[in-house]
């Protein structure tokens, strides 16, 4: 089974558990199930793969989930995003030049 879509890029600052996701380094006991259910799921993907981002370029993704979970019910951006995001991203783009 094929999801929609072609390729999938996984972003994640915890590195140790890329590197499991990535089959760089031997699984943990204690992320065993997360790290299995997950390659489970992008199975069904054409292709995904697995990066480390440092937590410093990671801000804007970061920010987004907090603030997800201040939420009482779905938001959605139509246009413009909000004025922290546009910020956080400039600085997360400033990381990698």
């Amino acid at each position: 089974m094929c999801l929609a879509g072609g390729s999938y890029i996984v972003e994640g600052d915890a590195q140790t558990v890329i590197n499991m996701l990535q089959g760089k380094s031997k699984i943990k006991p204690c992320l065993e199930v997360i790290v299995r259910d997950t390659l489970s799921f992008v199975s069904r993907f054409q292709s995904c793969s697995f990066h480390f981002i440092p937590r410093d370029g990671n801000k804007v993704a970061n920010g987004l989930f907090k603030h997800a979970l201040s939420l009482e019910a779905p938001l959605t951006w139509q246009r413009n995003f909000s004025s922290w995001v546009q910020r956080e991203a400039s600085f997360d783009i400033s990381v990698f030049q």
